[in-house]
């Protein structure tokens, strides 16, 4: 009975619509008509708010990406694939469609959403950071910040930007090295690069980066082909629902297919347009057969407004985030969420979408305001390395011939480069053209500097062929029975010695062994040959007993010539080997004079420590041992001269810090007082290194 009349009671209902489908003809067309002109309403607002949200961009079109091999392109296709969501192509199968009202039609978020995304997408290429400041340390922060990162769109664009300015820095790094170990005297052959933490940092964190992005877009292809098996076997549910008799549970099933359609994720783009627009078609037959149309489109519309009216509180919910990016992603987020939500009641329609699109350019408003200040930023930035790269201009045009000045000016423009690092990012437009200007001054100078090196390096070479051919004719010496000519021979050779320059470092002991070797055999075998030897070591005393008399005679009369003293000095280094007993008492006596000559004779201090240190070093009349001699103080020389040079440098700089002030005087005048004084001490050093480094 009771189903008799429900039966009854739906055969009135049909009835009821079939009667008045006359009426309901002429009102769709009215209904229609006003949809047109609201339709055209919503395009003026929605490109009013493209104009003002896509202003700062639409004269910056986004550059293609320049991918290097296969792998990188696959890559990049998906990962366009993914912001190209199919969405886009169904809406277009929508849009084609007659049908004027179904639960898939359009809001006014679509055409915003699409401008929003956009005009995202533009500004983060537009203000992506500039990796070529970043230091290798920086980089490396910025890729282990990703290894928990699940945006591996956003991961692959960082690999792809950070990869060259990594590798720029790690071949500047690389060739400072090389440049530092041959200025150390180091072989080319020789040298061999090792990386510093911070570099192997970031290649461990660069290959898991990458692996991870190849599993994610392996796996993504996966799941693209999985949710389109899924996606069919929807379509073929709702075919069989279609095609099947109504029933009390044809709306409940009907729900849970679309339900089910917008749970399965994104599919191959191919296969998208196609299977949107039949799922659409299938959707319009079902409401086109069902008597219930109508009704159903209100409790439709009703869910769809609860749902809109959470997403718009959302969107209002968004401006107490601090964090801007975040703020945008979401609201693109809950763009997407809005545009798959149907239609809304009419006289709910316009009021919502003004309240969403408030809410939207409000955080565009923001993001706004954020990115004029990033700009304002850069600008600074960028007045501050135009600075610094005019202050390295004249750095490419240095040249010297001298070690020492290439060795200070590579600490002043290391000490430039570091304040270069220190400023943050520049308007991409300009980074380029800055960027060059900075580094090829910069590369300029570490070539020239690298060139003089070589250019030292190959001289050093020549110098321990030349050295090397004197230890050959030594060593064919040392076994000589002709010890006078032999004797003279050897110290033609070793005169010959000093007046060649240095060697390579790493052969410098080594040779000069082997020279010393040769000589002290021969005079050794001389000295222990006979008493005409030792007749040879006494006439050798006795012309130096005389150059000694001579001086003393000088220091008596105080009447000191100071160019015979320098002949007095070459002839007593000319002069050969004493009797043993005899070093230590003449060398002491020559010393002493020369020693009571330079204090009371008219000269520099500088000529006073160079005659000190040529008559107690000079390798030509001293005995056994004095070559250790020679480089230990050689060694502590240096050492001094090291820390003088520092202690100066902080000083200055320390006058620098000083206000104008009376105190400010004094202190500045006691620290010039010391900086003089250690300036003198530091000459003095410099010329005792001079003489060591000459004998």
């Amino acid at each position: 009975m009771e189903n008799t009349e429900e039966k009854e009671k739906f055969s009135e209902e049909v009835k009821l619509v079939s009667d008045d489908t006359t009426s309901q003809t002429e009102e769709n067309k009215n209904e229609v008509d006003e949809e047109k002109a609201e339709s055209a309403t919503k395009i003026s607002i929605e490109e009013e708010i493209a104009e003002t949200t896509t202003a700062k961009t639409v004269d910056q079109p986004e550059e293609e990406p320049n991918l290097g091999n296969a792998e990188e392109q696959k890559v990049a296709a998906q990962d366009k694939e993914i912001k190209e969501s199919p969405i886009h192509t169904e809406e277009v199968a929508v849009a084609a469609s007659n049908t004027v009202e179904t639960t898939t039609a359009t809001e006014p978020a679509d055409a915003n959403q699409e401008d929003s995304e956009e005009e995202d997408e533009q500004e983060e290429e537009d203000h992506q950071l500039d990796y070529t400041n970043y230091t290798i340390k920086q980089m490396v922060q910025v890729l282990e910040s990703l290894l928990k990162e699940d945006n591996l769109s956003q991961v692959n664009r960082i690999l792809k930007e950070i990869k060259k300015p990594f590798d720029d820095q790690f071949q500047a790094n690389q060739q400072e090295a090389y440049e530092r170990y041959l200025a150390d005297g180091g072989e080319k052959d020789g040298f061999e690069y090792r990386t510093d933490e911070y570099e192997h940092r970031f290649q461990k964190a660069y290959n898991k980066l990458k692996e991870k992005r190849n599993q994610f877009y392996n796996s993504l292809e996966k799941q693209k082909e999985q949710n389109l098996l899924a996606k069919q076997e929807v379509l073929d549910k709702l075919r069989e629902l279609v095609d099947s008799e109504e029933t009390n549970a044809s709306i409940k099933a009907l729900k849970e297919i679309q339900d089910k359609w917008k749970s399965v994720g994104v599919i191959p783009q191919s296969q998208a347009k196609s299977l949107w627009a039949n799922y659409n078609a299938l959707l319009d037959r079902f409401y086109d057969q069902r008597s219930i149309y109508y009704e159903l489109k209100e409790l439709d519309r009703k869910k769809n407004l609860e749902l809109k009216i959470e997403l718009c509180e959302k969107a209002e919910q968004l401006m107490n985030l601090t964090e801007i990016r975040e703020a945008i992603k979401q609201l693109n987020e809950l763009h997407e969420e809005y545009k798959h939500i149907g239609p809304v009641p009419k006289e709910d329609q316009e009021a919502l979408w003004e309240r969403f699109k408030l809410a939207s350019d409000n955080i565009y408003g923001r993001r706004k305001e954020y990115y004029e200040k990033l700009k304002g930023e850069f600008k600074l930035n960028e007045l501050a390395k135009t600075a610094i790269a005019e202050k390295v201009l004249p750095f490419a045009e240095f040249t010297s011939e001298k070690i020492s000045d290439w060795n200070k000016k590579t600490k002043e423009i290391l000490e430039i480069q570091k304040e270069w690092e220190k400023i943050g990012s520049v308007p991409k437009e300009k980074a380029k053209e800055i960027n060059k200007q900075f580094w090829s001054s910069f590369k300029s100078f570490f070539n020239k500097k690298g060139t003089f090196f070589k250019k030292i390096d190959e001289e050093r070479k020549a110098n321990l062929t030349l050295k090397q051919e004197l230890v050959a004719r030594a060593e064919e010496l040392k076994d000589s029975e002709d010890f006078r000519k032999a004797a003279d021979a050897l110290k033609e050779l070793q005169k010959q010695w000093k007046e060649i320059g240095p060697v390579p470092e790493k052969n410098r002991n080594e040779i000069f062994m082997k020279f010393k070797k040769a000589c002290d055999h021969f005079f050794n075998r001389r000295r222990n040959n006979s008493g005409k030897v030792e007749k040879e070591y006494e006439e050798n005393l006795k012309q130096k007993q005389t150059l000694c008399e001579e001086l003393e005679k000088m220091i008596a009369e105080e009447a000191y010539d100071m160019k015979r003293v320098k002949v007095i000095e070459s002839e007593w280094n000319d002069i050969g080997f004493v009797p043993k007993t005899n070093i230590r008492s003449i060398q002491k006596r020559y010393t002493d004079a020369i020693g009571k000559i330079t204090e009371s004779a008219d000269i520099t201090e500088t000529e006073k420590h160079k005659m000190r240190f040529s008559a107690q070093f000079n390798t030509s009349a001293a005995g056994p041992g004095t070559e250790k001699l020679i480089q230990k103080k050689e060694g502590a020389l240096r050492r001094q001269i090291s820390a003088l040079e520092n202690d100066i440098s902080l000083w200055k700089n320390n006058i620098d810090f000083f206000a104008a002030s009376k105190n400010a005087d004094k202190l500045k005048k006691d620290f010039q007082i010391k900086i003089d004084n250690a300036s003198a001490e530091l000459q003095s050093l410099k010329d005792q290194l001079k003489v060591i480094s000459n004998i």
